[in-house]
């Protein structure tokens, strides 16, 4: 009798065994999944790089300022200790960035979490195209959107998409500082514009415009948005997910 109580609690004492390693194991397996879940969230315009799912590095504006000989690059966001510096790269094609200045993420632009950078001696009448990269304390980096602007044009340019990669709908931005002729252009990887919006003269103000290609019966991926102010023109890219 005794014997065979002996092996009952021996057995009780081993399932109970197995059930804390299989729930320790299982703990472990979703420990895991969560760090490399955490270690790049993407949200839009809107990033975040960091082993914190918590924290966020969030950029809330972008503009260009244009002067009689300079352009001002100026944004505004809210960043963790994980980015350690900006670095503003210019282009004249949409392409062929370099980078022309490094801010210190501590040098705040008057204002905290308020950045600027002038760029100087620039040609005028050609059309600008600036960007930020963001390099983040563990080697991650992201961009921001594409902004463009012109000297002596005597205009402030901003034009976006939020959110920016964006699931099922994003809104499009921009804003004229003088009234302007307004078309809208969306165009897929091969230079195809499968959606057009015809704004009309919109006068001073920012002016927002939805778009889903999934609404469109399009398909997911990478779009080309072109806003066209008169006989100028200043692109961005959009991203559609599954």
């Amino acid at each position: 009798m005794k014997a065979k109580m002996r092996n009952k609690m021996k057995n009780f004492l081993q399932n109970k065994f197995n059930l804390i390693q299989a729930a320790i194991f299982i703990s472990l397996i979703g420990f895991n999944s969560m760090q490399v879940i955490a270690q790049e969230v993407v949200i839009g315009n809107v990033f975040s790089i960091t082993s914190d799912p918590e924290l966020e590095n969030e950029l809330l504006s972008f503009e260009a300022k244009s002067y009689s000989e300079s352009i001002e690059c100026k944004w505004i966001g809210n960043f963790s200790e994980s980015i350690q510096k900006f670095e503003v790269q210019r282009s004249t094609k949409v392409s062929e960035f370099v980078t022309i200045a490094t801010v210190d993420v501590n040098s705040f632009c008057g204002k905290k979490n308020t950045f600027c950078f002038e760029d100087k001696n620039l040609q005028e009448h050609t059309k600008y195209f600036y960007r930020l990269k963001f390099n983040s304390a563990d080697g991650l980096t992201s961009y921001s959107t594409i902004i463009s602007a012109k000297v002596n044009s005597n205009s402030i340019v901003i034009a976006e998409a939020t959110p920016n990669p964006y699931k099922d709908r994003t809104t499009i931005q921009y804003m004229l500082s003088n009234p302007s002729l307004v078309t809208v252009e969306i165009a897929n990887e091969g230079g195809v514009v499968v959606k057009r919006f015809q704004q009309g003269l919109q006068k001073e103000g920012r002016y927002t415009v939805p778009f889903s290609a999934k609404e469109e019966g399009l398909p997911a991926g990478r779009y080309v948005v072109t806003v066209w102010f008169d006989d100028d023109n200043y692109q961005l890219s959009i991203t559609e997910t599954e």
